[in-house]
């Protein structure tokens, strides 16, 4: 009788907090990391497209991360990379992501060397074009979708944010940022050896999709009521949210400090958590 009552007991305690976890993962929930004890907690993992964790570690503090010419892709060797995330975020919420980067001095950047995104994921398949995305050789960028319709080139914010569209099978990407040509060179606002805030927030949705980043309090891009939201008709998908390296393959190494990283999932009829208008 005694072991039935704690069998009984037990079931509802796990009945309890699976509902528990599932509402937390409906309506939205904080996760943060300072580094002062760990890279991983029990919220966050590493990115196993770049099979690497050695590029890790932690020092005074501050996420260090390394990616050498011999780090690549498991599924291709034009690319390499190490990344930490939050993954499995839910489609039904928007994702507010914020951290503190240091490029460091001695980088070379003359090619792709992206430091942040938040991307999409099909269950099943691989990951699009990230809905947000940021540089260190290049501005920050936004991505907005478009199934079997070429977009229209449009220009935003007083002509200071084009749009500079590609296509990848039947879909076009429209990826949203500064009117600064120049790229595979360094952004000179965040590789300049100096520690800034970065600030990305993205609403995943057909319609009503928002994507705003700021870097050091100063908006770089942000697009509202799009389609940021692309998937293919009945996939489930779901979207991680990272930091870390993720580069053309170079011959040389880049190394890239983090610090004070926060994700906040949340429901999108609550607010924005970018003012875009600064």
């Amino acid at each position: 009788m005694i072991n039935l009552l704690y069998i009984t007991l037990f079931c509802l305690t796990v009945s309890f907090q699976s509902i528990a976890g599932n509402w937390n993962q409906s309506s939205g929930k904080k996760y943060s990391n300072d580094f002062s004890s760990s890279i991983y907690k029990n919220w966050a993992t590493w990115n196993t497209t770049g099979p690497y964790p050695k590029a890790a570690k932690r020092k005074n503090g501050k996420l260090i991360i390394t990616v050498t010419k011999d780090m690549v892709d498991s599924h291709t060797n034009r690319t390499g990379r190490f990344e930490i995330q939050k993954n499995n975020i839910s489609k039904n919420l928007a994702v507010y992501q914020k951290f503190k980067v240091r490029s460091h001095p001695d980088n070379l950047i003359n090619d792709r060397v992206l430091v942040a995104q938040i991307k999409q994921f099909y269950s099943g398949t691989v990951g699009i074009i990230p809905q947000a995305a940021v540089f260190l050789d290049r501005t920050p960028t936004c991505t907005t979708y478009s199934y079997k319709k070429y977009p229209k080139h449009k220009i935003y914010k007083s002509d200071t944010i084009k749009s500079y569209t590609s296509k990848k099978k039947n879909w076009y990407f429209s990826e949203y940022r500064q009117l600064l040509e120049l790229y595979n060179r360094p952004f000179e606002t965040l590789a300049d050896g100096n520690w800034h805030t970065v600030e990305m927030d993205v609403y995943p949705h057909s319609k009503y999709g928002y994507c705003t980043i700021k870097i050091d309090g100063k908006v770089w891009v942000s697009i509202s009521n799009r389609n940021t939201r692309g998937t293919y008709s009945g996939r489930n998908f779901y979207y991680d949210a990272r930091i870390g390296i993720y580069r053309d393959t170079v011959v040389h190494s880049h190394t890239v400090e983090f610090d004070d990283w926060e994700i906040e999932t949340y429901k999108p009829e609550t607010g924005k958590r970018i003012d875009s208008s600064n």
